[in-house]
């Protein structure tokens, strides 16, 4: 059998035998046709099955790329040999220069993952994956695109450039948000501005770097990533895997998990802080549907005052026990300004307000405000704080409406487990509606999540 890696795998002469289980297992039940199942709705032109390999003409197979290791394994259970055809582009070198020294967890991680080309690395937050990443570009020695899918990341990663790879900002590539500039070594790019224009900026790229991997299932992601031939790519991410059911296709595409940092580790050596649980009950009750009216229990929760008085109360406690930042997350913005509101009615106490609406400079001048202590509660839709925003002062979590999904919860924990001067601990308030079936069951998820990063127990 012979296998041409390039932007994709394309076998031709695939015995029968591997063609088989090969096409079994890049076959998926579609998210959305089971979605509509559920939902009673109609799947007209739906597709029961996603299909991650397509057929050629001369019998062979075109696979993603990432799926190599699993497919040599394959072969190999099935005592068939693969002559390898290596068609990756590899551009001369960049020197690069790391300024910077990696913990021994991280140098470990690394190692790991230069011992392949391919490869996703899951790193929680505060372990630093954004060093990690850095560091094997450097040892890449490839012209690198860095793909994000916001432009508060992206600004992230120049910085990060700048700082540990010696880069100047204005020497660092950046594509979107109204920038359209390819590096010479680096070039930071949002997705959407990828997926326009991979076909010709991956004659310029030898390294793909995809942070925040777990988004690489989504059409737009995987129209982009799939498109680059280059030598090398790398999968970074905080949580690897998908509540919809397609965590595989993060791997099929970047490559399989070669290094994972484990939480616990983390906490042991100081690098996060261990988070305390504190478990507050409501009273909160609703006779809704929870599979036709899911969206309508949140909205009752959110508008439900007895409930909303128990959420400001703690927190006004928290905020005058003088430890570090408070961060209420919403998954509505209207609640977010609602228990603003109250907070200041019930307390004379005031906070600020962080949602989608807030521009870009707004945002990082109150992630500033934040660092600096100058806030002392910010409430925000956890869409916006999940992923890439900035700022260990953050001393405390309040979970405001319901988190269904583990790898959520984890990206909303990671933005106050960091440690920083002066900051002795971690707490988090789960507000707990028990007297509600569906929303008791996210709380029992959620309990799973904090006994598997090592926290302490509820109070």
């Amino acid at each position: 059998m012979l296998c041409r890696i390039s932007h994709k795998l394309f076998l031709s002469d695939v015995p029968e035998q591997v063609k088989s289980r090969v096409m079994a297992e890049l076959t998926l039940e579609n998210p959305r046709w089971l979605e509509n199942l559920k939902m009673g709705r109609r799947n007209y032109r739906v597709s029961r099955h996603l299909k991650l390999y397509s057929t050629r003409t001369c019998g062979g197979l075109i696979l993603p790329r990432g799926y190599g290791g699993r497919l040599a394994r394959i072969c190999a259970e099935c005592g068939e040999e693969v002559e390898y055809r290596d068609e990756r582009r590899t551009l001369p070198e960049v020197d690069f220069h790391f300024h910077g020294e990696l913990r021994p967890y991280q140098s470990e991680a690394c190692a790991a993952m230069l011992r392949r080309r391919f490869g996703t690395l899951c790193a929680p937050t505060g372990a630093g994956k954004t060093v990690c990443g850095l560091y094997l570009i450097a040892r890449r020695r490839q012209p690198t695109l860095v793909v994000v899918h916001t432009r508060d990341l992206a600004m992230q990663w120049v910085e990060r450039v700048e700082e540990f790879l010696g880069i100047p900002g204005r020497e660092v590539g950046m594509i979107g948000g109204g920038r359209d500039k390819v590096g010479q070594a680096v070039t930071v790019a949002t997705v959407q501005s990828v997926y326009s224009r991979a076909r010709e900026l991956k004659k310029r790229i030898g390294h793909l770097v995809v942070d925040e991997c777990h988004r690489a299932p989504s059409r737009t992601f995987t129209a982009a990533v799939t498109a680059f031939d280059c030598a090398y790519s790398l999968g970074l991410s905080a949580t690897p895997y998908r509540r919809d059911g397609l965590t595989p296709l993060i791997f099929w595409h970047l490559g399989e998990m070669h290094a994972r940092i484990d939480s616990a580790a983390l906490m042991d050596s100081g690098a996060i802080l261990r988070p305390e649980i504190r478990i507050h009950q409501t009273m909160f009750h609703s006779e809704r549907d929870p599979v036709e009216e899911y969206a309508g229990i949140i909205a009752d929760l959110t508008l439900d005052a007895d409930r909303n008085a128990l959420i400001v109360d703690e927190l006004a406690g928290e905020i005058r026990s003088g430890r570090g930042v408070s961060l209420v997350l919403s998954d509505r913005k209207g609640h977010c300004h609602a228990l603003r509101e109250l907070l200041l009615a019930r307390h004379g106490l005031d906070g600020t307000v962080l949602t989608g609406d807030t521009p870009l400079p707004g945002r990082r001048k109150m992630a500033a405000c934040i660092q600096a202590g100058s806030v002392r509660v910010v409430f925000a839709t956890g869409q916006l704080i999940g992923e890439g925003f900035d700022a260990s002062n953050l001393g405390s979590l309040f979970l405001a409406t319901p988190v269904k999904f583990g790898g959520r919860l984890i990206q909303y924990l990671g933005r106050i487990l960091r440690p920083s001067s002066g900051k002795t601990r971690a707490t988090v308030h789960d507000f707990v509606d028990c007297r509600v079936g569906v929303l008791e069951a996210a709380a029992r998820a959620r309990a799973e999540v904090y006994a598997g990063m090592a926290g302490e127990g509820p109070e």
